[in-house]
């Protein structure tokens, strides 16, 4: 079965949107450790990344 230009579409975005959410999750933790972020700011970040993360990966990691 062929890919159409939408499904490639949509998996650049859900690709896109997981590589933001990872670094949303490794961030916030090096910025606490720097003294640049509180630790509940630090952990409301990385808990929305990683569900964002969980939310958009299985979107373009399904084995075929």
């Amino acid at each position: 079965m062929e890919s159409t230009g939408f499904t490639h579409t949509m998996k650049s975005i859900a690709i896109s949107v997981s590589m933001v959410a990872l670094i949303a999750t490794i961030a916030p933790p090096l910025l606490f450790l720097g003294g640049q972020l509180p630790q509940e700011t630090m952990k409301l970040v990385m808990l929305l990344a990683c569900l964002l993360w969980f939310a958009s990966a299985p979107l373009w990691m399904r084995a075929k």
